[in-house]
């Protein structure tokens, strides 16, 4: 049903349309490429380092650092501090691993360092890796072959120079490197640090670096969370040697790095590479670790997540459109965040959001651009009616046409102040006419006038039901007529004329409606009075006729009586005459006064 809908839709639609969803959907699926998610790599980094702030696992607790600071320099000096090395070596005798995070190694001092990590047993240095990610090895050959060890410091970076994950393996040449923090677990022994590692390896997820490496993203807490112990206390003895047994050390500087790395999108904090490392370290052995999600499983979900978007653009009408598109925008940046809660996989969004907003803005225009077109289809209707109509309240006849280039809002707004002007003359002609006047449409009372809404009040007993049924039950046929009908005990006269309430350039369906005009007029009164005339009629010929009659009686009396009998009843005969002719003439005056009044 669904997909007959949108087949429906897509043949109605121009090939501008067409051509514009197929060009979203292209774009969405580049949403995969680094060229794309770059676009909301930005983005991407807060949502996931949000998200990350609230399911990371608690800390392990096994990762500790000594940081060379500024206190450890004035106590001790350059010189010193390569002095110390080796006591400093001593002191972390108790450390699952110690990874020495500084290079700079004065060669006078390089044989007594080499024979401390000898002792260790433990310790990794770092590689320093060339422009072609080729080795340089900044130790003296005594201190590089003591090392149990020995990792490479590559980090991506992201959006903002935000530290997004490590590259646990570089691969150069025939060679692959291992990163420092993966070396300082292996000699500690912490087995389980491996398990889920290789599956998390996904190409420079989140960065911005030219060449794409395998590299996996990293939940990264803050400095402050994990142990940190000045140099100078550590080498003092301040800090007893218990307090780093079984745990991996990283040892670097806190000073001379160039501003740090920011390990975060939410703050501006900054750690040196030890603490950074440290963090690392403690991610991995955690699993607060992630990857992006592969390419055959993201372009999907962006083709499906573009899809939907047109999908309610197209086919959801209405202020619901916008409530639908708004919870679908809500939706795809939501979806980011419950896959890495849920299953540790990251998709960013890349052009998905720039698409969606497209789309959204491409159907809104669309939507208006057809409101404006039946918007001045219908003030070209409206104004052939204003032609044929006479009337001086609306003041001015609705423009013919629009013109282009025109302000298409401030001629609607004109306009449905005259169609408001016209509609309130009509209403106002309905509601002064005498008689109940309703507008049926097939067979239901849709409209009545004021008339009509004092009989159907609520103290009569006329309902809008009995007035639904009297006019379905006579209003029939397509030529105006009238019938009379009994309402309510009452004679009345139904006069009833079909009507073209709809128009069906609007409404397809109107064709199959009958409506029609009812007008409904009591005549109960009107025929009382009729009968109440006939009434009088017949009295007033009773008593004119009474009275001719005795006159017409009297002379027939008088011409059949003999002549010697006529000379003695002429005074009588004439006395009865002029009684009978008077009485007659004040019944005529009073009817005729009657009459007048």
């Amino acid at each position: 049903m669904l997909s007959r809908v949108v087949l429906r839709r897509m043949r109605r639609a121009s090939l501008a349309r067409v051509a514009f969803l197929v060009a979203m959907l292209v774009l969405a699926a580049l949403s995969w490429h680094p060229m794309g998610a770059s676009m909301s790599g930005a983005f991407d980094k807060v949502l996931f380092d949000l998200t990350a702030r609230f399911i990371r696992h608690p800390s392990s607790g096994q990762v500790a650092v000594v940081n060379i600071d500024a206190a450890a320099l004035r106590e001790f000096g350059v010189e010193g501090l390569a002095r110390q090395s080796g006591r400093l070596i001593e002191q972390l005798d108790q450390a699952a691993s110690v990874a020495l995070e500084f290079t700079m190694v004065p060669k006078t001092h390089a044989s007594e360092l080499a024979a401390a990590i000898a002792r260790n047993g433990r310790v990794v240095l770092p590689l320093s890796m060339g422009a072609v990610d080729e080795q340089v090895d900044v130790f003296p050959p005594e201190v590089s072959t003591q090392a149990a060890g020995r990792g490479q410091r590559h980090v991506t970076v992201g959006h903002y120079g935000v530290v997004t994950g490590f590259v646990p393996y570089l691969a150069s040449g025939r060679n692959s490197y291992p990163h420092l923090v993966m070396e300082a677990i292996r000699v500690a022994d912490v087995r389980t640090a491996h398990e889920s590692m290789h599956r998390h390896l996904r190409s420079d997820a989140l960065s911005l670096a030219e060449a794409r490496k395998d590299a996996v993203l990293v939940m990264l807490r803050q400095p402050g969370q994990i142990a940190q112990y000045a140099y100078a206390d550590v080498v003092s003895g301040r800090i007893p040697a218990e307090a780093f047994a079984n745990k991996i050390v990283f040892v670097g500087q806190s000073i001379w790095e160039d501003g740090g790395f920011q390990i975060s999108s939410l703050n501006m904090d900054a750690a040196s590479r030890a603490q950074l490392d440290a963090l690392i370290a403690d991610a991995v052995l955690t699993g607060n670790m992630a990857s992006e999600l592969h390419g055959t499983a993201a372009i999907p979900i962006y083709l499906a997540l573009a899809l939907g978007m047109m999908l309610i653009c197209m086919l959801i009408p209405g202020r619901w459109m916008h409530l639908c598109a708004l919870g679908w925008f809500v939706l795809m940046f939501a979806l980011p965040a419950l896959l890495l809660i849920g299953i540790r996989q990251w998709l960013g969004l890349g052009l998905l959001p720039l698409i969606c907003v497209l789309i959204y803005a491409f159907f809104a225009w669309e939507h208006l651009r057809e409101t404006l077109r039946l918007m001045r289809r219908e003030i070209d209707k409206l104004s052939s009616i204003s032609s044929v109509i006479g009337n001086t309240r609306v003041g001015r006849p609705l423009r013919p046409r629009a013109v282009e280039g025109a302000d298409p809002v401030g001629e609607i707004r004109v306009a449905m102040g005259e169609i408001r002007a016209l509609q309130s003359m009509f209403v106002n002609m309905l509601n002064q006419m005498p008689h109940s006047v309703f507008l049926a449409i097939d067979g239901r009372i849709s409209v009545w006038n004021a008339k009509a809404a004092e009989v159907m009040d609520a103290s009569s007993s006329t309902s809008v039901a009995q007035m639904q049924e009297l006019i379905a039950e006579h209003c029939r046929g397509n030529e105006a007529d009238h019938r009379e009908v009994m309402l309510d005990s009452r004679a009345h006269m139904l006069l009833f004329a079909p009507y073209a309430g709809f128009d069906t350039s609007l409404h397809p369906a109107a064709e199959s409606h009958s409506s029609y005009l009812v007008c409904l007029i009591d005549i109960a009164s009107l025929k009382e009075g009729v009968a109440w005339d006939k009434l009088a009629l017949r009295h007033i010929a009773h008593d004119l006729r009474g009275p001719l009659s005795t006159i017409m009686a009297l002379i027939e009396e008088r011409a059949g009586a003999e002549p010697h009998e006529a000379l003695h009843n002429d005074q009588v005969f004439l006395d009865d005459l002029r009684q009978q002719a008077d009485y007659s003439l004040r019944v005529a005056q009073d009817f005729l006064q009657l009459s007048r009044a």
